[in-house]
């Protein structure tokens, strides 16, 4: 009787006791899996609508691109200017004196500066102006490069390896391809640490209500 009354009281919950094992803390949690579930989904249901409220929202942004040659020597591969100057006068310059309100991104490829903005679908006719007035300079200065050295030429007075080969031009002007944004991991971020936390604060729900109603026992008793 000994054995089976010390049994049973080894099978029962006892949250109040300080020196809870590993295996009565798992065996709380089992027996309350209910209080766990309805708390950890609760949870979850905070969690989940914080996350969506967070969730990149797609717009009709596109990307418009024009590609910019820039000329150079005949027989030589070094441009008529250098590069990386083109790319400070387009971005740091041009394209903040006729429209500072459109970012301007670019990059350099051999000869060739790609210059790209994001932008409404609806604003297709502003962003292509605003391409051609930002390469406009550069086309109209090497223009006049090029033409001195054609009227060096025939007075015979630049050498044969100054000769303009290749002149500056636009390959393509504002060409407009669909803009995909990165993804944006904030939300998804926000649920993997709240899943988490919410499992955290699930078990110390069970807890604290198994340790309220242990208490309140114990009151009852104590009271008869």
């Amino acid at each position: 009787m000994e054995k089976n009354g010390s049994q049973s009281n080894s099978n029962s919950l006892d949250i109040l006791d300080d020196s809870m094992t590993v295996t009565q803390i798992i065996k709380t949690l089992f027996i309350r899996r209910k209080w766990f579930f309805t708390i950890f989904l609760c949870l979850c249901s905070v969690v989940t609508l914080i996350a969506y409220l967070k969730r990149p929202i797609d717009e009709p942004f596109l990307k418009f691109t024009t590609y910019l040659f820039v000329g150079s020597y005949l027989g030589q591969t070094v441009p008529i200017e250098h590069l990386p100057s083109i790319e400070f006068e387009i971005k740091e310059i041009y394209s903040k004196n006729n429209s500072p309100n459109f970012a301007v991104e670019t990059e350099i490829t051999g000869n060739i500066i790609t210059i790209s903005t994001i932008a409404l679908s609806e604003e297709e006719e502003k962003i292509r102006k605003f391409h051609e007035r930002i390469t406009l300079p550069i086309l109209e200065r090497h223009g006049k490069l090029f033409s001195q050295f054609e009227k060096k030429l025939m007075n015979g007075a630049l050498d044969l390896s100054k000769v303009s080969g290749l002149s500056t031009s636009v390959l393509a002007l504002a060409q407009k391809t669909k803009y995909v944004s990165p993804l944006n991991k904030v939300w998804l971020r926000i649920l993997s640490i709240g899943l988490l936390v919410s499992f955290l604060l699930a078990c110390m729900g069970v807890f604290v209500l198994e340790y309220i109603l242990q208490l309140k026992k114990v009151l009852s008793e104590e009271s008869k």
